[in-house]
């Protein structure tokens, strides 16, 4: 009886692993998130670029012509828009606020999600915040285009 079970058990075994053989060619799944271009990204600094981040929570803006950083419960800080400095797909800026502190933000083509949303961002922030005198604050976070919305589960239209 024992032999018998283990005639049959091999049996499946090798009818199973035969029935995969012959499965027909189907297409791979593409990689998901799918990989940034980082010739692609250089465009990204020259249009409108929202930032969020948790732990603290903290928002911002990069505009044409003002870059603004909310951390929660505080007044939001505007800084004059400098030009990034570029290097492959990402981007540092460095700019000084009326009141003299100085804002580093760097920008790495990196995907990012924000949790505990399911958000998918394609850029990954630090910011450091340094008011004079003061000690430095670091801010970490994502970045993406204002129309650059969709959930991790859900890619966006192609």
């Amino acid at each position: 009886m024992r032999s018998f079970s283990l005639s049959v058990a091999a049996a499946f075994v090798a009818l199973t692993l035969g029935a995969c053989d012959n499965a027909p060619d189907q297409p791979a799944e593409p990689a998901w998130p799918p990989p940034l271009d980082r010739q692609d990204s250089r465009t990204w600094f020259d249009r409108p670029i929202n930032l969020d981040g948790v732990d603290p929570v903290w928002s911002g803006e990069i505009r044409r012509t003002t870059i603004t950083v909310s951390p929660a419960g505080e007044p939001p800080l505007g800084f004059p828009h400098a030009a990034p400095a570029v290097t492959g797909g990402d981007a540092a800026y460095r700019t000084t606020a009326a009141d003299g502190t100085v804002m580093e933000l760097n920008l790495r083509s990196l995907w990012c999600a924000i949790l505990p949303t399911d958000a998918v961002r394609p850029f990954t922030v630090e910011l450091r915040l340094t008011p004079p005198g003061g000690e430095t604050r670091t801010l970490r976070g994502c970045a993406a285009q204002t129309t650059y919305r969709y959930r991790a589960d859900q890619p966006p239209a192609s």
